[in-house]
């Protein structure tokens, strides 16, 4: 099944798409330090899914679907002694984008995000903005969505 925009499939797909949490072992001690979230649509290949958003240029509603899915999973783990991370892919725009500043303040405070993003795929204006992103806990967004 591939996504067709004038039938609002983006909100469909979304609708019956989950999270797969992928556990991370540190295999020296046995023990998870994290776990990846994995974007796992109803049918068809996450990829080509993931490719149509990104060519119909939907990735803010994607992003704001996939970052309450996460903020509301990672509220379900225990807190445990060590930091826990949490991964989640993101493309070079979403991850430069203002409004996902704020959803990462909502992770819960034993939970550290690690955002995975391919620096090759970036443009030159999205490294300059990745480059002061630093200090982003310090950013004072307009709205906090939780």
């Amino acid at each position: 099944m591939m996504p067709n925009p004038s039938t609002g499939s983006l909100s469909r797909l979304l609708g019956d798409s989950s999270l797969h949490w992928q556990p991370i072992i540190d295999l020296v001690n046995e023990k998870p330090v994290g776990a990846e979230a994995l974007f796992r649509p109803p049918e068809g290949n996450p990829v080509e899914w993931l490719a149509w958003i990104d060519q119909t240029d939907q990735w803010k509603e994607f992003t704001r679907w996939e970052m309450e899915q996460v903020v509301s999973d990672l509220a379900l783990f225990p807190s445990l002694s060590n930091p826990f991370f949490a991964f989640f892919n993101l493309s070079p725009r979403q991850c430069v984008s203002s409004f996902l500043f704020p959803w990462v303040r909502c992770f819960p405070s034993h939970i550290s995000p690690v955002i995975e993003v391919l620096e090759k795929a970036l443009e030159r204006s999205q490294l300059s903005v990745l480059a002061r992103i630093g200090g982003f806990h310090d950013l004072d967004p307009p709205v906090s969505p939780c």
